[in-house]
């Protein structure tokens, strides 16, 4: 864990370069694994090519112009399960593969998504999950932005805008 507690580990401290070409993937990884409360994501352009895990208790931020782009071959880009407290701010989340899911959270609670642009494939899936807020996000996405299945409780969404999207906000009722 970062000894840095105050402005948590910038994710180029783990060997991530933003430079577009390498793959970043085992050090987002790396970071989370080691229990890392906040991973910084300078300006840049970083190509995970892994499935990401994500846990309790950890917030993403990334630079506002900082592009995170999932090309991975796993149909759920990033993922947490049975997690709490889940905050990503800031940054561009690409995922140009129509048949993935860039975030995808199942039994999980307090999910905040923020300040943040997230494109291409569907976008948010959700199943049995409470406390969940987004805010000043746009969605450019290819097929469903958000998309509720099961039991889900507290949903809140502000300042929110989509482009292209088959569903803003589609409701599994066959969850």
């Amino acid at each position: 864990m970062s000894e840095n507690l105050i402005y948590g580990a910038t994710i180029t401290s783990y060997g991530a370069d933003g430079d577009g070409k390498t793959d970043c993937s085992d050090a987002f990884i790396k970071a989370i694994e080691n229990g890392e409360s906040l991973i910084v994501v300078p300006y840049g352009r970083y190509v995970i090519k892994k499935a990401l895990r994500l846990a309790s208790n950890l917030k993403i931020h990334a630079h506002a112009n900082a592009e995170i782009v999932l090309d991975t071959r796993a149909k759920n880009c990033i993922s947490a399960d049975d997690c709490s407290s889940v905050i990503i701010t800031g940054g561009k989340w690409i995922c140009e593969d129509a048949d993935k899911t860039l975030f995808n959270f199942s039994n999980s609670s307090y999910i905040k998504i923020t300040d943040c642009s997230i494109s291409g494939a569907n976008g948010c899936v959700f199943k049995n999950c409470e406390n969940i807020s987004f805010k000043s996000v746009v969605f450019d996405i290819d097929g469903d932005c958000i998309c509720f299945k099961g039991e889900n409780e507290d949903v809140s969404v502000k300042d929110m805008s989509a482009f292209s999207c088959d569903n803003v906000i589609d409701i599994d009722d066959e969850a």
